[in-house]
């Protein structure tokens, strides 16, 4: 009996105290059509300032359109013309998971935990994935620019690569992630512009390049 007791104290009480919390963003602005759709929904509705949006929730901005999303201790701004899917958004223990599904589009990431906390973030679209452990970043699923902090770089093919502040990295044509270059960019939005008015526009998925002259280097 001493046995059993002792396993429930030393092995068991310590999971229940990881209690796993569910969580939601809040739409903190707006610009133009933002639509949401809600969690078993088929359609999407108007967003406004103050909605809540919960995991596996997804978020469309229109042309000229964009919406700031409070999650946690991440500030998201959802750009025109994007389609994300809050895949996982909660709490376990000192910990804030967030996985974010880019269908379309572009975002930027703001990540400032409190101390004591730490963020798991990962942003993925069909093409590369951006995980990061707490910084600021913009992402429109091919190309990355690292603002501050560092983020783990990955396309769908080939290795993860670390990216440290300052530097824009984009993806090879075969699914691997490319050469980073160091562009300073700054901490504010001007961080974004500089970064993401220095690439040329992803090429259309499934062109057949075998029929053309083409740089094998990254889309900078």
């Amino acid at each position: 009996m001493k046995k059993i007791l002792f396993f429930l104290v030393f092995f068991v009480m310590p999971f229940f105290s990881l209690a796993l919390y569910a969580q939601t963003g809040i739409i903190r602005e707006i610009t133009g059509t933002v639509e949401v759709k809600a969690p078993g929904s088929l359609t999407f509705s108007p967003a406004r300032v103050g909605d809540r949006v919960s995991q596996h929730a997804v978020v469309s901005t229109g042309f000229r359109s964009s919406a700031l999303i409070e999650i946690g201790s991440c500030l998201i701004s959802v750009r025109a013309l994007s389609r994300l899917s809050l895949d996982e958004i909660f709490y376990l223990g000192a910990e804030e998971y967030l996985h974010i599904d880019l269908q379309a589009g572009r975002i930027r990431a703001d990540v400032n935990p409190p101390a004591g906390m730490r963020v798991s973030m990962d942003v993925t679209s069909p093409h590369a994935t951006a995980s990061i452990r707490g910084t600021s970043f913009w992402f429109d699923g091919y190309n990355l620019g690292v603002i501050s902090g560092t983020v783990l770089y990955k396309g769908n093919r080939g290795q993860e690569v670390t990216i440290p502040a300052g530097n824009v990295i984009s993806l090879l044509y075969d699914g691997r992630a490319g050469e980073f270059g160091y562009r300073g960019l700054g901490s504010g939005a001007e961080g974004e512009t500089q970064g993401a008015s220095a690439l040329t526009p992803p090429q259309p998925v499934g062109l057949d390049m075998s029929s053309r002259a083409f740089s094998k280097g990254p889309r900078y």
